[in-house]
């Protein structure tokens, strides 16, 4: 709410309160007693000690898709509704996965910091039209890529435990078992939720399997992805470029295996940002807006 004042004023003139807090470490710097909706961001951990301090607490919502940073039995324990919304972040995060596409495989980021240093270095790069993106995870942000891609004359492979075969044929993308679809693709992109199963998804064995020169992105969450052995891929050469907007720590820093990876320079790191645009902001702040008006 705070990003977007004319909803919190909205809020405002329908006599609801709005209070910051980053943490929910006691004690609060409010009346956690008063408090009956919790809007909570991605970092912001919702266990069972955070909820038992609001007793009077009637609807959590989360500022975005992600769910794994709240704890689902403790609201249903409570009788708590949680209220979330798939899909409304699905153009903001798909267009930063085509960005991370052509920074990647047209060498953006190293020209340009030649460029800034004095230095005129051309090289071939790679064109991506003709290219096979492997796209983890057919939601609604891996539709959105695989459309956009499609449009850029890619292939397009996808691989997930249930098909929207209708979607693929319209837009003639192919199934694929992970395994093939790591040997095929010249890029791989995931677009997964944090479940046991998808949790470190991607290890030493699969990172194996890739394409020698192979691009890798991760817009979903850290954990999709074994650091460690990923670091390992790239300093060997075995991937050719990395694109992380998300880490198993965030920020990152304070981590030795995260810190080598964000440093390497065929490592492309961003600090969570794929849907930080005005545009969407506003929207998710709109809708929170909306659902919270039914509990007036």
């Amino acid at each position: 709410m705070a990003r977007s004042p004319d909803l919190a004023e909205f809020l405002d003139e329908r006599g609801w309160r709005v209070v910051l807090d980053e943490r929910l470490i006691s004690p609060l710097s409010f009346n956690a007693g008063e408090v009956v909706a919790m809007v909570a961001g991605a970092l912001l951990p919702v266990g069972r000690k955070e909820l038992s301090q609001f007793p009077n607490l009637k609807v959590v919502m989360p500022f975005g898709v992600g769910l794994e940073h709240i704890d689902i039995s403790v609201l249903e324990e409570r009788g708590i509704p949680l209220k979330f919304f798939p899909g409304i972040n699905k153009l903001a995060v798909a267009e930063l996965t085509i960005g991370f596409i052509f920074t990647l495989t047209r060498n953006i980021v190293p020209f340009a910091n030649d460029m800034r240093e004095g230095k005129w270095k051309r090289a071939m790069a790679t064109q991506v039209s003709g290219k096979t993106l492997g796209i983890v995870g057919l939601g609604n942000i891996g539709k959105e890529v695989a459309k956009m891609a499609r449009h850029l004359g890619m292939r397009v492979f996808v691989n997930d435990v249930v098909y929207d075969e209708e979607f693929l044929k319209g837009i003639g993308a192919e199934k694929s078992e992970l395994e093939i679809l790591l040997q095929k693709s010249d890029i791989v992109t995931f677009h997964v939720p944090l479940t046991d199963i998808t949790n470190q998804m991607v290890n030493e064995k699969s990172l194996s399997l890739l394409k020698p020169g192979a691009f890798l992105i991760n817009t979903s969450r850290g954990e999709v992805i074994d650091e460690e052995a990923l670091l390992a891929a790239v300093e060997s050469g075995k991937v050719a470029g990395i694109a992380l907007d998300v880490f198993s720590e965030e920020p990152p820093f304070n981590n030795e295996v995260l810190k080598r990876l964000i440093s390497h320079p065929k490592v492309i790191a961003m600090p969570h940002i794929a849907t930080f645009t005005p545009e969407t902001q506003y929207v998710v702040a709109k809708k929170i807006c909306e659902e919270l008006v039914n509990y007036e």
